[in-house]
């Protein structure tokens, strides 16, 4: 197939949305930002046979539990930090070279926008 490199916004709002504005659409596709892979088949069927990409990425965020230790070999410092909130945690390479992750899309048009405005 072709090879096409776009910038997105990341979180996933189908083309099924009912949203009217970008604003609502924008809402509802910030929530959908990764896909467990026992919903995949039964969520995003659609998507998985055509619409399929890979994300670019110089790392992303997970989050630790409350009193969880943070990984003690990937926090800078080497040394364990526990707190009493949930936190985020910045995972990329060591390296510093990009990381690349299997990433679904789709297109939805703001019925806001005539076809001119969308271009």
């Amino acid at each position: 197939g072709e090879v096409v490199v776009e910038a997105m916004r990341w979180g996933l709002v189908p083309s099924y949305s009912k949203a009217d504005s970008a604003a609502e659409a924008l809402k509802l596709g910030w929530k959908m930002i990764n896909a467990r892979s026992d919903n995949l088949v039964r969520v995003h069927k659609r998507l998985l046979d055509r619409k399929r990409c890979v994300v670019v990425v110089d790392g992303f965020y997970e989050w630790l539990a409350p009193l969880k230790p943070s990984p003690a070999h990937l926090s800078g410092g080497g040394k364990e930090v526990v707190s009493s909130q949930k936190r985020p945690f910045f995972m990329k390479r060591n390296d510093g070279a990009p990381l690349y992750l299997a990433g679904l899309y789709d297109t939805w048009h703001d019925r806001e926008l005539n076809d001119e405005d969308r271009r």
